[in-house]
């Protein structure tokens, strides 16, 4: 099942639909730096590879 709230493009992750939505009821963020300050600095900690 799909969820509309949640969008994604990453579509090698498994709980991608392949219409840009994830099918997790909720995502978990991390973040790659230990100081964020912008988006490059955070990312998906649900992803999952087919």
């Amino acid at each position: 099942m799909i969820n509309p709230h949640i969008k994604c493009s990453v579509k090698n992750c498994k709980f991608n639909d392949a219409a840009k939505h994830c099918s997790l009821d909720t995502i978990t963020v991390g973040n790659t730096t230990p100081d964020p300050h912008a988006c490059k600095d955070t990312e998906c900690d649900s992803f999952a590879e087919c």
